[in-house]
């Protein structure tokens, strides 16, 4: 509010209108009863605002006011009514546990398996190539093609059957000098149709290693003449007995 002197009467404008006060609208009649009217006035109004503001503190509580500046906490000017309203205390969110990671087991390769799984997927992931499986001839099935000697074939005479001899004399002399070692070995030859032999076992053994050993030797050395049938040269198994005597070293390949 404000007051002016001089005689005229105090004014106050909102929005074209006279203001209204708590006490009602003063009107006043003459100018002497107006200064009066609004001095009185003028101090109720306040001593009742002085009242309505200590009110107002009494049961207003004390806000805490912190300062950034570091000034020391004290009692907040207040120009109306504060409602301070303490915080409410949020408890912190229970801790939700992880879930529990799966175990991994531990697995130890062996690397010579490794290598194996991995060439054994190298063949699978390569393409099938089917190829025609060659014959296989194995050994049995080929002495299974000499025929064994039998009457109605021309037999596998000795074709080199001096140098046999010779070849006694000059190793089996000695053996006899020295050993006297006399015996018998049979031996079975299998013979192809060139008369050569291509394989040559012992059959009886004569019981001394140094005679045996001997008619080994010579069976490298024997040749044949091809044995026939009707005519025609065949694979042939035949057994020969080789003698060895004191007076003389012969050979029943001599039939």
């Amino acid at each position: 509010m404000t007051a002016t002197g001089g005689g005229s009467a105090p004014m106050m404008w909102e929005n074209g209108m006279t203001r209204t006060t708590r006490a009602g609208t003063m009107r006043m009649g003459t100018a002497s009863n107006g200064r009066r009217s609004w001095a009185a006035l003028r101090n109720r109004s306040i001593v009742v605002a002085v009242a309505f503001h200590a009110g107002l503190l009494a049961f207003t509580p004390e806000a805490e006011v912190e300062y950034s500046d570091g000034a020391r906490p004290g009692r907040a000017p207040l120009t109306g009514l504060i409602t301070v309203r303490a915080p409410h205390a949020t408890e912190p969110p229970a801790e939700v546990p992880r879930p529990a990671l799966p175990t991994v087991a531990e697995i130890e390769l062996d690397p010579a398996s490794l290598l194996a799984a991995q060439e054994l997927a190298l063949i699978e992931d390569s393409p099938v190539i089917s190829l025609p499986t060659p014959p296989i001839r194995t050994e049995t099935d080929e002495w299974a093609t000499f025929e064994k000697f039998a009457p109605s074939m021309v037999r596998p005479d000795i074709s080199n059957r001096r140098e046999v001899v010779r070849y006694l004399e000059r190793f089996y002399t000695p053996i006899l000098r020295r050993t006297g070692a006399t015996g018998q070995v049979i031996l079975d030859f299998w013979i192809d149709e060139k008369g050569m032999p291509r394989r040559a076992a012992i059959v009886t053994s004569s019981g001394r290693e140094e005679l045996d050993d001997l008619s080994m030797s010579l069976s490298k050395l024997i040749r044949f003449r091809p044995a026939l049938r009707a005519g025609e040269p065949i694979r042939v198994q035949v057994r020969v007995p080789i003698h060895f005597r004191a007076s003389m070293v012969e050979s029943a390949g001599a039939w």
